[in-house]
């Protein structure tokens, strides 16, 4: 086996851009994100990893996208985060996401069984009543495969989840 040969056996699909936790930014520089299972086998990367997808909208039959999102809570005030996006079968699913208060990322489930806890951390951090924050509308930063500038605003509305 050539030097070569050993040394992708080792790294696999190294990807540079691939990470473990995404921040704000690189929210804002690429808004959908795919999870790097090709490379999740390597000593310094788990099942968490995810990279830059390089497409400006959601695709049909996809699952799992990290996708930027704008989430505005009760009171009106817009928040950055995030949305887990699948979109098999035609159907668009977001069963999880999160929200970035104080530039900290908390979680924000959707039926889960520490939804309470969630809630309560995130209340804690804007300094809110969880029922000052809840219900969230959450708003995806990117179109859906499909669908044209003109139509993100009204259309949209299909997609805005509330918790």
């Amino acid at each position: 086996m050539t030097l070569h040969e050993r040394f992708w056996n080792f790294v696999g699909h190294f990807d540079p851009f691939a990470k473990g936790a995404l921040t704000q930014r690189d929210l804002r520089r690429h808004p959908i994100w795919e999870y790097a299972t090709d490379s999740e086998g390597l000593p310094w990367r788990d099942e968490t990893w995810r990279r830059p997808r390089k497409c400006s909208a959601i695709q049909w039959d996809e699952c799992s996208l990290t996708v930027a999102a704008t989430l505005t809570i009760r009171s009106g005030k817009r928040f950055e985060g995030d949305a887990n996006v699948s979109t098999i079968d035609g159907i668009v699913d977001v069963p999880m996401g999160g929200i970035w208060a104080n530039e900290v990322w908390y979680f924000i489930p959707m039926d889960h069984p520490q939804e309470s806890e969630a809630r309560e951390k995130l209340a804690t951090a804007i300094g809110l009543s969880v029922d000052e924050i809840f219900p969230i509308r959450w708003k995806l930063n990117v179109l859906l495969e499909g669908e044209v500038e003109t139509q993100c605003r009204d259309p949209r509305s299909d997609f805005n989840l509330q918790l």
